[in-house]
């Protein structure tokens, strides 16, 4: 089976404040600067929402009795 890409981006690490990662991310010719993982994965998931799992929730439906 042949695999197919979702997406390419080139990260630059810069420094490593307070425990995260600074830098930026290049991808489609636009750059992005971020001042953590956090910053940098949103960023990925809003550029490249393919990337996101494809994951279904199931809705329950609670249904509350008064008395």
């Amino acid at each position: 089976m042949k695999q197919k890409e979702l997406a390419t981006f080139t990260v630059q690490i810069f420094s490593a404040d307070n425990a995260t990662w600074q830098g930026e991310v290049e991808s489609d010719g636009e750059v992005f600067a971020f001042q953590s993982e956090m910053q940098l994965l949103k960023w990925l998931c809003e550029k490249h929402p393919q990337l996101m799992p494809n994951i279904k929730h199931k809705t329950i439906e609670v249904k509350e009795e008064l008395q």
